[in-house]
């Protein structure tokens, strides 16, 4: 699913390096999700205890990650809500009417890719 989500509450989880969002769907590109449905995820986030590890994985850092802020990416139906696809979640500072990230290159963008 290609979504973008307004956050609506963010637990951060320092033993397991991770930030539980709670959120709705702004926009829906791709997916079952329809805008207003209500869900929660995990991403993860880099305490300074959590060791630093070459890889694909984008960490967030939890005193950044707000009630009110626009999330889009790419994600995985789970039991019991969403799951990120290999990472692709990005945070941005306003919402859009158009997909910032890319079907071709899954790349995300502040300006909407060229159509």
């Amino acid at each position: 699913m290609h979504l973008q989500v307004w956050v609506t509450r963010v637990r951060a989880i320092q033993k397991d390096s991770a930030c539980q969002v709670e959120g709705r769907a702004l926009s829906v590109w791709r997916g079952s999700v329809k805008p207003g449905d209500r869900f929660r995820f995990s991403l993860p986030c880099r305490f300074v205890s959590t060791p630093v590890m070459p890889g694909p994985t984008l960490w967030f850092d939890p005193g950044a990650l707000k009630t009110g802020q626009v999330l889009q990416g790419f994600f995985n139906v789970r039991d019991r809500g969403l799951s990120t696809a290999r990472d692709q979640v990005f945070l941005f500072r306003t919402a859009s009417a158009r997909p910032r990230c890319g079907m071709e290159d899954y790349a995300c963008r502040e300006e909407s890719p060229a159509s």
